[in-house]
């Protein structure tokens, strides 16, 4: 049997079982990132947004998803549009499927700009999809990535035929992309920077000596006008935006600044300790981006020094890491490259090597479904994690009056309870609020001085924070006797306050219990019994009725059974609890102050 062969004697047979394997990668990417329930904080709030451009044709000046009525100075309008399309089209699973084909393009379009420097081209491409897995969800900012990547590409191609046809169009998509970009999501200067970046290295090139050669190679110096048009061209097309011009700043438009924007964990300086206990696997990516500047040659030419243009890029990498959280996944798809091709000289071979590089790709959707920050699986709203509970609590029992919320739940109360409610505020920040609006509802989650000044200035009479076990947010609403805690599940917990338009709801609510009530001291209160026995007792049967599948709600239940010493109920509350979170501590606390109680003799121990 004759076998084919490729350009150095590569086996066509084996380069098409690697593109092969290559291909089923990129589909079970798709696949695992469409698996993940939709969990993100923004996106009902996109969601929200969609829906009034599809009902009314138009985005309005003036904010009216929040009674703060800001001032809308930037909206996504193509992102919002495609996700209430594709909701509106199929439902949840269809937002699911977008957001995998989303990732699926942005492996495409990595591997279409490294796919010359051979295997590594699959390696380079799984390091990034692995290292941003946590990032790939669906929200604006996914469809930023597959921007960038796109860009990266379409100025690629340039580079490698400046003079041709290919290479004009190419100029051209860089425009057309920058345009399309600025309404996907406000990113849109990061381009903007890599064409800057790029125009720079051809102006260099073009004038620089030639012992520079290496550095600034000279084929880089031609088709000098044509790149300046298209870099002015992609700047005026970017700036035909809902917002305009001012969404070209980056964070510092509308009166953000990355300072101000510090104390949201997005906007955070990654730390060491961030990358230990969060994304690992990005570090890993970045780690191999230095050693293959140290490490690696230019697949071209072979030299140590590589192109000023990729060197930039590499700073640009590292200075996105260093700036912000929400940056990582651009810098990765910047370094990817870079890894690639310093690498390409140095992994060569056919068969099997190459088989084994695209073996990589197929792995690395297992990154995505395993993720430490990963959504659960399955169709839907991941309501473990957005405050579905207290929406439709809200639903049916209509509180009166100003709500108060923390940021991140905003968008999903706006997407459900809109017209009828209005929020404090969402996730847009400086894109609609002023950001002295914006620290002072941050401040508010903890600072008791904070939370009483928003309560006077906007009148406050009902309030949704967050209530994960663990967190301590929403202090200030815990602390003061004035508000009355009528809802609890896993995820959050309504107040209202007393004396006010809701005060017929707090008769009704809970009597002792706080969302941060510390378990232990649930039980010493329990086991103490007394007059305050029968409170708690309402206590545990509300929150069993309002969470039944909580183990939470299933110990205070049972606290409530022992603080009146009902046996059925408190047996039947904690086999719910041992059901419910297996080996966990609380049974055996339970049943020692169960008997403690029933002696006459103090508990045990407290959880």
């Amino acid at each position: 049997m004759v076998t084919e062969h490729g350009p150095g004697g590569e086996s066509l047979t084996g380069a098409r079982v690697a593109s092969g394997i290559a291909a089923t990668g990129v589909v079970l990417l798709v696949a695992g990132v469409s698996a993940r329930k939709l969990g993100d904080f923004d996106l009902p709030m996109h969601l929200t947004i969609g829906r009034t451009f599809w009902q009314t044709g138009h985005l309005v000046g003036v904010d009216d998803f929040s009674y703060l009525h800001g001032t809308v100075r930037y909206a996504e309008t193509v992102s919002v549009s495609a996700f209430y399309a594709a909701l509106r089209g199929a439902g949840p699973l269809g937002l699911q499927l977008l957001g995998g084909l989303v990732a699926g393009a942005i492996a495409v379009a990595l591997w279409a700009r490294t796919r010359r420097f051979g295997s590594m081209a699959f390696v380079g491409t799984a390091l990034a999809i692995a290292g941003m897995s946590s990032f790939l969800v669906v929200r604006s900012a996914e469809l930023s990535f597959a921007m960038l990547a796109a860009v990266l590409l379409a100025l690629d191609t340039h580079r490698r035929a400046p003079a041709t046809s290919r290479g004009r169009r190419a100029l051209w998509a860089f425009v057309l992309l920058s345009l399309l970009w600025a309404n996907v999501h406000g990113s849109v200067s990061l381009g903007l920077v890599v064409g800057a970046i790029y125009l720079a290295h051809r102006l260099a090139s073009r004038f620089a000596p030639a012992r520079l050669g290496a550095l600034l190679p000279e084929r880089d110096g031609t088709d000098l006008p044509a790149t300046a048009g298209a870099l002015a061209l992609a700047f005026a097309a970017a700036s035909v935006n809902p917002g305009g011009p001012a969404v070209l700043l980056g964070p510092f438009r509308f009166g953000g600044t990355v300072s101000g924007l510090a104390g949201f964990t997005e906007w955070a300086h990654p730390t060491l300790a961030f990358f230990r206990d969060s994304e690992p696997v990005a570090a890993v990516v970045l780690g191999v981006g230095v050693l293959a500047g140290v490490l690696g040659r230019d697949p071209e030419t072979g030299a140590r020094v590589p192109p000023l243009y990729d060197l930039l890029l590499v700073a640009l990498a590292f200075g996105c890491t260093w700036s912000a959280v929400r940056l990582i996944p651009h810098a990765l798809i910047l370094v990817a490259p870079w890894i690639a091709a310093r690498f390409a000289s140095q992994v060569t071979g056919a068969g099997l090597v190459r088989i084994a590089s695209a073996m990589s790709l197929a792995l690395a959707p297992a990154r995505v479904v395993l993720s430490t920050q990963g959504l659960p699986l399955g169709v839907g709203f991941d309501v473990s994690h957005l405050p579905e509970g207290a929406t439709h609590w809200a639903e049916v029992h209509r509180p009166a009056g100003h709500l108060w919320n923390p940021s991140p739940f905003g968008g999903y109360l706006a997407f459900r309870l809109y017209p009828s409610t209005r929020i404090l505020m969402d996730g847009r920040q400086g894109m609609t609020y002023d950001m002295r609006d914006v620290v002072a509802v941050d401040a508010s989650e903890h600072d008791p001085g904070a939370f009483s000044t928003l309560v006077g200035r906007l009148d406050l009479q009902w309030a949704v924070t967050r209530a994960f076990e663990g967190t301590s947010c929403g202090e200030p609403l815990a602390a003061s006797a004035d508000w009355a805690m009528v809802f609890l599940d896993d995820t959050a917990a309504v107040y209202v306050r007393r004396g006010g338009a809701n005060d017929g709801l707090a008769a009704g609510g809970y009597r002792l219990l706080r969302h941060l009530t510390p378990p232990g001291a649930v039980l010493a209160l329990a086991a103490r019994g007394g007059p305050r026995g029968t409170d708690l007792a309402h206590d545990g049967a509300l929150a069993r009725q309002q969470a039944p599948a909580s183990a939470r709600a299933a110990f205070l239940d049972a606290c409530g059974a022992l603080a009146v010493r009902d046996p059925v109920r408190f047996e039947e509350a904690r086999a719910r609890v041992a059901g419910l979170a297996r080996e966990t501590p609380a049974v055996p606390l339970l049943e020692a102050a169960w008997r403690a109680a029933t002696a006459g003799a103090a508990p045990e121990a407290s959880p």
